[in-house]
């Protein structure tokens, strides 16, 4: 759905008129809602004041993504320092002359 709009961009200036509605996946309306009633949930849990938005909304809103990220993180974090040396040696002996 982006490259028909780009395309369209392209030729000549695009209006709002002209842009289709986000997929479903990339919508801000879900958790939007999601956001206000866990927002509610913590202004009626904490004290006048003390409301947290770090632990009350962001936390259970991107908890899955943060972990996931986390996996990714040590995923690279070992392909970098393990897994490019070896392949970086086998590469070097295989070019070097045999002895």
């Amino acid at each position: 759905w982006c490259a028909a709009i780009a395309y369209r961009g392209w030729s000549k200036p695009l209006h709002e008129e002209d842009l289709p509605s986000a997929p479903r996946g990339v919508r801000s309306d879900p958790l939007h809602r999601v956001a206000v009633e866990l927002w509610e949930a913590e202004l009626a849990r904490a004290e006048p004041g003390k409301a947290q938005v770090l632990s009350g909304v962001l936390y259970p809103l991107a908890r899955r993504s943060f972990y996931q990220g986390g996996a990714l993180l040590v995923v690279s974090g070992l392909c970098n320092s393990v897994a490019r040396p070896l392949l970086l040696k086998s590469a070097v002996e295989s070019i070097s002359p045999d002895e």
